[in-house]
């Protein structure tokens, strides 16, 4: 089955959608594979593969005398058809993803207008100039080159995915025009707002056109889509793995996110593999790689002829193993989820104590007094994360920080370079107490501000780890 993540199956899915709306009818072309490459920023081999499974889904022909030639005729009646059904079926997602995007990635854009180079903004201008580029492809192009200037392939799988499923087939209507008032001098002026580092007139900006587009969803909603709604509505989904993760990923995460819980301790010994293969239902293979998964790492120690025992926060630097290829992958994706976390977390905790009920503040002051009492106050960054990723007000949200808190997990080794459990609780317990004292009286921002915080001293340590091992493609800005 082709993976609905891979470049491939983006390039084809925005054209069979343009196809099926009457953006490109029957007779005409595609643009030229060598021109698709240059617009979405992509390989020769990734159109090519695209546009050859749309040929064997015979909705274009390929020709290397006439090119792409759209094979479907479709009237517009059926095009109608097309278009009340994709959107019929995605009204909830759609709204829900609308009033989660200011939230989610007003930051995160800011900070990526920030690290645009010069080249970039040209090429933006350049492409915008032209006048002869597709919105659809502009948006594609404005997207790789704003949101790619942070380095983070995770946050730009979930922006693709967010584009090509939201964004794409609004703008591939004939006449999107008539909802949506703007034009794109607008980026122009966006992109004169970064050369001149004015960012707060760049963030009002860009706020501005999320609700230019927002209510022109709306409108289009209310004015075009006439029909009942389908009950079974088709649910916002993002995966933050590239491909299918393996069973002894998803175990692993399942016995680290136990270790949290507190349900082993330091110095226990896991089940025996026998056990925990039944236990979890799986191969004892699986169960043994997931124990060398988890001793790279430094969580885990087997002792021969004992079994696999929890290591203390002071054994873990000694224990994992940081050079390893596996261990590289799995710090890198952690480093990415951070990211997207430090940039997302002050709108995203607002939002989620906002909206919160008074009993699940009085449960998280219990959790914080937990965590004093254990001796771990450490763990309420990972916990807030969890908390946002359960009670955010929009289920776009919840749906990503769910997906991010997995790989934050692989950042366990990184526990070690925080100092010994006395020095890590000695910085913590402060930011504890205020948080309580935030949550009492009922000031989210307060307690956002002192989670981003948190996150940014992580963030510190973090950058300098990964400088120290050389780790250069997860060098990323965090800060």
């Amino acid at each position: 089955m082709q993976n609905e993540t891979s470049l491939q199956f983006i390039i084809y899915d925005i054209f069979k959608t343009q196809i099926e709306f009457g953006t490109y009818r029957y007779g005409e072309r595609l643009p030229k594979i060598e021109d698709t490459c240059t617009l979405l920023m992509v390989s020769l081999d990734t159109v090519r593969s695209a546009y050859r499974r749309l040929q064997r889904e015979g909705y274009i022909t390929l020709s290397k005398n006439t090119g792409s030639i759209v094979k479907t005729d479709y009237p517009e009646t059926e095009i109608e058809q097309h278009i009340q059904s994709f959107f019929a079926r995605r009204k909830d997602a759609f709204m829900d993803l609308l009033q989660s995007m200011p939230i989610l990635f007003g930051n995160i854009q800011l900070a990526a207008w920030k690290n645009v180079s010069k080249d970039k903004l040209d090429s933006l201008e350049k492409l915008i100039a032209s006048r002869q580029v597709h919105p659809s492809y502009l948006i594609m192009q404005y997207l790789n080159l704003i949101y790619g200037s942070l380095g983070n392939p995770l946050l730009m799988r979930l922006v693709q995915k967010i584009c090509i499923q939201y964004m794409i087939p609004f703008f591939s209507l004939k006449d999107y025009r008539s909802y949506i008032d703007a034009e794109t001098d607008a980026v122009f002026f966006r992109t004169g707002l970064c050369r001149r580092k004015d960012w707060a007139a760049l963030y009002t900006a860009s706020m501005d056109f999320i609700d230019i587009y927002t209510t022109a969803v709306q409108n289009f909603y209310e004015s075009r889509i006439t029909g009942a709604l389908p009950l079974q509505q088709a649910a916002f989904t993002w995966s933050s793995y590239k491909k299918t993760s393996q069973i002894c990923y998803s175990l692993a995460l399942d016995l680290m996110t136990t270790v949290g819980r507190g349900g082993y301790k330091e110095g226990d010994y896991l089940p025996s593999i026998g056990r925990l293969a039944e236990e979890k239902q799986v191969s004892v293979s699986t169960v043994r790689r997931t124990l060398s998964l988890l001793n790279s790492i430094g969580m885990t120690r087997s002792v021969n002829g004992v079994g696999t025992q929890i290591l203390g926060v002071d054994q873990i630097e000694a224990n994992c193993g940081w050079t390893e290829p596996q261990v590289k992958k799995l710090l890198t994706d952690f480093t990415y989820s951070f990211q997207i976390f430090l940039l997302s977390c002050r709108d995203t905790a607002t939002a989620a104590f906002s909206y919160a009920d008074e009993e699940c503040i009085l449960s998280y002051i219990s959790q914080i007094d937990l965590f004093k009492n254990v001796n771990r106050p450490d763990l309420i960054t990972s916990y807030s994360l969890k908390f946002i990723a359960q009670a955010a007000p929009y289920q776009t949200i919840r749906t990503v920080y769910h997906e991010l808190f997995q790989q934050l997990l692989w950042g366990y080794p990184m526990r070690s370079r925080l100092g010994d459990q006395d020095a890590i609780n000695s910085y913590y317990l402060p930011y504890l107490d205020d948080m309580a004292v935030c949550l009492k009286r009922s000031d989210a921002e307060g307690y956002a501000m002192i989670l981003e915080e948190l996150l940014q001293h992580q963030a510190e340590v973090i950058l300098d780890v990964l400088m120290e091992l050389k780790y250069t493609e997860a060098c990323i800005p965090l800060t």
